[in-house]
């Protein structure tokens, strides 16, 4: 397993290297444009070679490798807009994944001429990484620094961080369902639950410079790591069940009974998801008169719970409905003072 990276002039936001390590990245499926330059870093010291023969050639669209067909994997990324700036950085896991430095790790190389841009990097190891591949199954809790700076030339030699507006968004269409991911801005220390949220916006802030170019020119560079990382991003693997064990995604959007039903003072409302949609969950009285909006916002698949308790609402008999989509969901529910 190795990454490829390739140079892309119009990328999304600004000129840079995107890659592919065979299962996420920019480079979409690895597929290489027809005279279109790449390099592949090798994993060791010394001397080594590579040979493309005639017979190599595809005749097809594929990716840059394959894995065995019993070889899990999944992905995820996470994206930054700032007005005319943008950026990604990918996370992947499979078996052969570390918690540290890997084969299928790709690194965050800086362009090879500099402009202004936002960056988002994961480090491990004091290493920038554009794609961080880690284990599929583990046991315990990943802990990732997580950075996002916005960025400005200086006499085209060295880069200065910067004052920005920022929006963070994220999509775990392809995580595996037994991964759970929380973020902390560690500025701020607030907590943000991937799974309930779908953007946060925050401002970065300036915290020093550093070199837009390698020093001795004898290698592509890679972002270095500059003062404290803005965030900590938490991979809970569940390790009290295997991978086999762990409930699979739902097959089909249901709004469950509320329970306890009758209640007071507080109802659960349960509902799964088997697709990522737009859901909102409102509560009505019986005159069609909407009391409260429980959810409203793009929720990635999965199950799901929300408590409510009426307050000062009067006894009665309340209608809960789910719309997911174009799809609408109803159960009763009685409040009982």
């Amino acid at each position: 397993e190795s990454t490829v990276y390739v140079y892309d002039n119009a990328k999304s936001g600004s000129p840079g290297y995107i890659s592919w390590n065979g299962s996420t990245g920019d480079l979409t499926n690895g597929l290489l444009s027809p005279f279109q330059g790449f390099f592949i870093q090798a994993t060791s010291s010394g001397s080594g070679t590579i040979t493309i023969d005639v017979a190599d050639k595809s005749t097809s669209t594929g990716t840059f490798y394959r894995r065995e067909k019993d070889d899990p994997s999944a992905s995820m990324f996470f994206e930054i807009t700032s007005e005319s700036q943008y950026d990604k950085t990918f996370f992947s896991f499979m078996n052969s994944g570390n918690a540290g430095k890997d084969n299928a790790d790709g690194y965050k190389l800086l362009p090879l001429l500099a402009s202004d841009r936002a960056v988002i990097i994961s480090y491990s190891d004091g290493k920038a990484f554009d794609i961080n591949n880690l284990p599929y199954e583990y046991q315990g809790i990943i802990s990732i620094p997580l950075d996002v700076m916005s960025l400005s030339v200086v006499n085209n030699e060295n880069y200065i961080t910067e004052d920005r507006d920022m929006m963070l968004s994220w999509n775990l269409e392809t995580l595996a369902p037994h991964i759970a991911l929380t973020l902390e801005d560690v500025l701020t220390g607030e907590t943000i639950n991937l799974n309930t949220q779908n953007e946060y916006n925050f401002t970065t802030y300036a915290k020093g410079a550093f070199p837009a170019y390698n020093q001795d020119a004898s290698s592509v560079a890679s972002y270095p790591l500059v003062s404290e990382p803005r965030f900590m991003l938490s991979l809970n693997y569940n390790n009290s069940l295997s991978v086999k064990d762990v409930n699979p995604l739902p097959e089909t959007f249901t709004l469950h009974p509320p329970y306890p039903n009758p209640f007071n003072p507080t109802t659960t409302i349960k509902y799964d998801l088997s697709e990522s949609a737009f859901v909102t969950l409102k509560i009505y009285n019986m005159l069609g008169q909407e009391i409260v909006t429980l959810v409203n916002e793009t929720i990635t698949p999965g199950y799901y719970s929300v408590d409510w308790n009426p307050g000062n609402l009067s006894t009665g008999l309340y209608i809960i409905e789910l719309k997911v989509g174009d799809k609408t969901f109803n159960q009763n529910l009685t409040y009982i003072k």
